[in-house]
């Protein structure tokens, strides 16, 4: 019996030797070094292309692009998480696969929020997603992301104080208007 264990681990051992493990690494450590040089600003986003009321929720339209020669992978599960922003109030945080519309070339997403303040805002997000070229797919996790909103106009609240106060000094001026008639 002890003989036959010693056989048995030996044969093992001889099979582990002649796997062929060291060339599938190099291929993981090749595309691990590919994904890592991609991962660097190798893509693009798209922003909002018009400016947003102030105060008011609007749906923005925004994309992820690849660049060079690589596509959009519509099969990784895409997942673009954004940072609270103290100028842009988001109705979700968190963008999945489902919820984006894929081509080749772009990945395009609706994105519904609401501007607190007029002027460029910056809404910082995590992206985990995928671009392909012909002979390889890259994951690109944690990717950080940056896209510009523009707010235009005044805030609603604003806009009613200010009419309010119109409307009551516009009967403030006709109570004293009726007041000096009957005098």
């Amino acid at each position: 019996m002890i003989v036959t264990g010693c056989i048995l681990v030996t044969a093992l051992v001889v099979g582990c030797e002649e796997s062929p493990q060291p060339e599938r690494a190099t291929a993981v450590q090749a595309n691990a070094e590919v994904a890592r040089n991609y991962h660097e600003d190798k893509w693009n986003e798209r922003s909002a292309q018009e400016p947003v009321p102030v105060g008011k929720k609007a749906k923005v339209e925004l994309a992820v692009t690849p660049d060079g020669e690589f596509k959009i992978n519509d099969e990784f599960s895409w997942k673009i998480e954004f940072a609270d922003s103290p100028d842009v109030q988001l109705a979700q945080k968190t963008v999945t696969s489902d919820q984006i519309e894929f081509s080749e070339m772009e990945a395009t997403f609706p994105l519904l929020l609401e501007a607190k303040a007029a002027g460029v805002h910056k809404l910082e997000a995590t992206g985990n997603f995928s671009v392909c070229r012909d002979t390889l797919c890259v994951p690109i996790m944690e990717a950080p992301l940056s896209f510009e909103i523009e707010a235009a106009g005044a805030a609603p609240a604003a806009e009613a104080g200010e009419q309010e106060k119109a409307g009551e000094q516009e009967e403030a001026g006709e109570q004293q208007e009726q007041k000096a008639q009957e005098q």
